[in-house]
């Protein structure tokens, strides 16, 4: 991949391992978008200016502090500046940033409870059990392994589908966002590609999106949200396509490598296993 890119951009080509510095830096890799903006901004590839980023993380108002440390850390990371391997050791040091593994855990579980069921979260919670318990096993208790599952297996179980849109948008706290956030008249519209009887794109083959104003579509989110339970089961007719069943299976395979991993976990193999654990996607800036 990384030489076909090279290639395609005849080696104009910057690779940046953006979630692991995020996780280093900030404990959770979810800051490693804004870390990527930070170094197209300070390489001069974007049409606006550091400071209109920096306003527009400001007014967003969603952790404005760690958000714009990631944008800082990004265009040192640019700039190849010295000061970023201590910035980022004491970060990691200090743990002020770096939410405790049972931290994680808890507010994955939370968010699988919401984003399905309980049972889900249980389940969940269950197998990073198992990984804690191999951990301790070998002394090696909440380690890197299992704040890698924790995070990762979070990442599969939490794939976005039919269900999970239409429950984020009829969350209160999306609308109380947008009225926070926007004055006056403004319309809302959503952007769809069903995968059911949707024409698809003859060059990509992914179906079609297309534009329906919000007040439309609104009481099918409400239905759609409200069966996300049937999420996987028999009657969940979305979940039958192609994209959906290979969602699923990447859940069941990573799990099956995980607990191939513990049956044989040892202190001579743990960080080969905590690298195993993590997904092999990185994030990266090319240009």
């Amino acid at each position: 991949m990384v030489q076909a890119l090279r290639t395609a951009t005849g080696g104009r080509l910057d690779l940046v391992d953006a979630n692991e510095l995020a996780v280093a830096a900030l404990g959770d890799e979810i800051y490693s978008n804004v870390m990527l903006i930070g170094f197209a901004a300070q390489r001069g590839l974007l049409p606006i200016s550091v400071k209109a980023i920096e306003e527009a993380i400001k007014l967003n108002g969603v952790s404005v502090e760690n958000n714009l440390q990631a944008l800082r850390l990004g265009r040192l990371l640019a700039v190849g500046d010295d000061s970023l391997d201590g910035l980022v050791s004491g970060h990691a040091a200090s743990g002020t940033d770096a939410p405790s593994v049972e931290e994680i855990i808890d507010d994955r579980a939370k968010r699988l409870a919401e984003y399905q069921s309980r049972s889900y979260a249980s389940s969940y919670r269950g197998f990073v059990d198992e990984v804690r318990t191999a951990e301790r096993r070998i002394g090696r208790g909440d380690g890197e392994l299992v704040r890698a599952v924790a995070m990762y297996l979070y990442k599969l179980m939490a794939y976005k589908d039919e269900y999970e849109v239409a429950r984020m948008y009829k969350d209160p706290a999306f609308k109380k966002r947008l009225h926070e956030e926007f004055e006056g008249d403004f319309r809302i519209a959503v952007n769809l590609a069903p995968q059911l009887f949707n024409p698809r794109d003859p060059l990509t083959g992914r179906a079609r999106k297309f534009e329906i104003p919000f007040g439309l579509v609104a009481p099918v989110f409400t239905v759609l949200a409200a069966l996300r339970r049937v999420r996987g089961t028999p009657l969940d007719i979305f979940g039958k396509t192609k994209h959906r069943r290979q969602e699923r299976q990447r859940i069941e395979d990573y799990q099956r490598q995980i607990f191939g991993l513990l049956r044989q976990l040892s202190d001579n193999n743990y960080d080969t296993a905590v690298r195993i654990a993590k997904p092999a996607i990185r994030s990266g800036a090319a240009r």
